[in-house]
């Protein structure tokens, strides 16, 4: 069982083998100057990796093709639009959405109609305006957005899931005439955030007049999951509001996190959830299953794969042909649950991306718990 566990974590069994590994380093004239010229050049399947040399860099206009990118740092800016078909899958890794300085190099980055797989991890907060519109799956792990003229993420007509992410919807100004933004906002969407901290935008205050802070969440036609003990939902100053606003949306609201709401329909309940730590090259990483103690769970580790829904079950998003059941047992009183790995510190596993999940049965029914994901380095 732990060859077979190995097997799918360091990605050696079924493994899809990148062609190339294309260097971004405007100061070499053997590597590519642009970002935009290696998305040019990069064939299915390819890495894309930008030198720690680079702190901003020209976001590529269009990305349709199966890619890996990884920076060191780099912040992204200018317009981007992300559209994977279906079968392939886009990866960014270790690059900021912008700068975290107002009115510096916004990055706009558009996801749109992608039926394949598209996952950002480790992506740190930068002001940006973010839209997922028409997209199959998205995941966000470790990700930070500052709404620039916007919300801190904009989700539309699509099924995101969200793991210890930062949305920070944009601060209302007087002198520039900007209204307050929510962190999240959905329409007919279908979305997960565990361990997530989600504010509305502040308000701002001005000798001329002032403009109100807001709400954090706005769902419309949706389905939104909030779970984890580190979740943080809160309205801007200034605004008197419930930091959620529900339009005739459902929620399902774990008893740890403290929210208050208006409109719609909420069920408080248990949602089991997974706390990953040091998944890294080099690094001992463990995988805790956090769920109700004496409920029968599983810890799931495996390659990314295609979303699939388990009607009363929910939404499996690893490769079910190279996925390892690492964990297997009786939750206890403090979540005893844990997988522990020794990831060996080996080149040939960088850029490998693995995925893990939970499954928790209570004696009546089965729950998933939303995914999470990393990209060895």
């Amino acid at each position: 069982m732990v060859k077979d566990v190995l097997a799918a974590v360091l990605g050696l069994s079924a493994m899809a083998v990148a062609q190339n590994t294309l260097i971004v380093d405007p100061g070499n004239p053997a590597a590519y100057a642009t970002l935009t010229s290696a998305v040019a050049a990069a064939q299915d399947g390819d890495i894309i990796r930008i030198t720690p040399s680079v702190a901003l860099i020209d976001a590529p206009p269009l990305i349709d093709k199966s890619l890996r990118i990884i920076g060191q740092g780099a912040a992204l800016r200018g317009a981007m639009q992300v559209s994977i078909p279906a079968g392939k899958e886009f990866t960014l890794q270790g690059c900021s959405l912008g700068l975290p300085v107002f009115l510096a190099f916004p990055v706009l980055a558009t996801f749109a109609d992608c039926a394949g797989r598209v996952t950002l991890i480790d992506c740190p907060g930068g002001f940006c305006r973010v839209l997922i519109r028409d997209c199959a799956q998205v995941l966000l792990s470790g990700c930070g957005m500052l709404g620039d003229e916007a919300p801190g993420l904009e989700v539309v007509r699509s099924t995101v899931s969200l793991e210890r992410c930062t949305l920070l919807g944009q601060d209302g100004s007087y002198e520039l005439s900007y209204a307050a933004r929510e962190g999240l906002l959905l329409s007919s969407a279908q979305v997960q955030c565990v361990d997530c901290v989600i504010h509305g935008g502040n308000q701002g205050l001005h000798l001329g007049g002032n403009v109100p802070g807001t709400l954090a969440v706005g769902a419309s036609l949706s389905t939104l999951t909030i779970a984890g003990p580190a979740t943080s939902i809160a309205s801007g100053v200034g605004f008197t509001g419930v930091p959620i606003v529900l339009n005739a949306s459902t929620l399902t609201l774990a008893p740890e996190v403290n929210a208050a709401w208006t409109g719609g329909t909420v069920t408080v309940q248990a949602v089991p959830t997974i706390l990953a730590n040091n998944m890294a090259l080099g690094q001992t990483g463990t995988l805790q299953l956090r769920s109700p103690a004496g409920t029968f769970g599983a810890i799931l580790v495996g390659q990314p794969g295609d979303r699939a829904t388990l009607p009363g079950v929910g939404d499996f998003w690893l490769d079910p042909h190279a996925t390892c059941t690492a964990v297997l047992g009786i939750q206890g009183t403090a979540n005893n649950l844990t997988w522990t790995i020794a990831i060996p510190n080996a080149a040939a596993f960088a850029a490998s991306q693995f995925r893990w999940q939970g499954v928790s049965f209570d004696g009546v029914a089965l729950h998933a718990s939303p995914p999470g994901a990393t990209m060895l380095r």
